[in-house]
């Protein structure tokens, strides 16, 4: 169901696909380690049992998804990330089919957007154990840009990341496999997923959570905080 009050930019269409493949191979071992992805402001006098958690489904071309990251997650984060752990999975509207040992992909925005999505989850894997918010700093970077699918290296600079390694797995084996790693987390949903950004908090996802949470996502992960609050609820 389509969330009151949205846009229907990034609802999905049966009829209408854009395809793109993308080769590279499988390597088994990578999917434990980009399956969960999470984010918190490192406060440690919050226990993970407290933490609220969001997984945020999304592309990185779709303007909801864009405009969520901007204007609703990044700004949560800045005032109560202590309080939340987040995991980003980009996908959203596309498939996977098997081709010999990799995978190929189909997405809602075409081939910028598969290559956009790919390095994302690139950026995921590679940079949480070097800093757990690193990911969603750069991403929000990216989902600022113009074009975001081209804002990687840029955004490398700007937060002083190298770019190459990054570059490097978007565009080999490991990338297709991270890939592959998002398409079956956002493909086991329950509910099936038929709009982006998708928000699942706490495990469960409702057409009130997408609604309050894409409408005012502070005040969303404020109620549902079950300890003190901090200054920035």
């Amino acid at each position: 169901m389509k969330p009151s009050g949205l846009s229907t930019g990034c609802l999905i269409d049966v009829f209408v696909a854009c395809l793109v493949v993308v080769n590279v191979g499988r390597d088994a071992g990578v999917a434990a380690r980009a399956a969960v992805v999470g984010m918190n402001g490192g406060d440690s006098s919050h226990t993970p049992a407290q933490l609220v958690s969001l997984d945020v489904y999304y592309e990185t071309l779709c303007p909801d998804s864009v405009q969520f990251i901007v204007q609703q997650l990044h700004p949560t984060l800045q005032k109560v990330g202590q309080i939340m752990n987040v995991s980003l999975i980009p996908f959203g509207i596309a498939t996977e089919r098997k081709q010999g040992d990799s995978y190929v992909f189909t997405c809602q925005h075409g081939a910028k957007e598969c290559r956009g999505n790919t390095i994302q989850a690139c950026i995921i894997h590679l940079l949480t154990l070097t800093d757990p918010a690193l990911p969603l700093k750069f991403i929000y970077c990216m989902e600022r840009s113009r074009d975001p699918s081209a804002a990687g290296a840029a955004c490398a600079i700007e937060l002083g990341v190298e770019f190459a390694p990054i570059a490097t797995c978007a565009s080999t084996k490991l990338g297709n496999e991270l890939q592959h790693v998002m398409a079956q987390r956002t493909l086991s949903l329950n509910p099936k997923l038929n709009w982006v950004p998708w928000l699942v908090l706490n495990g469960v996802h409702t057409d009130e959570i997408q609604r309050k949470g894409s409408a005012n996502l502070l005040k969303l992960i404020c109620a549902t905080y079950q300890g003190e609050k901090p200054s920035g609820c």
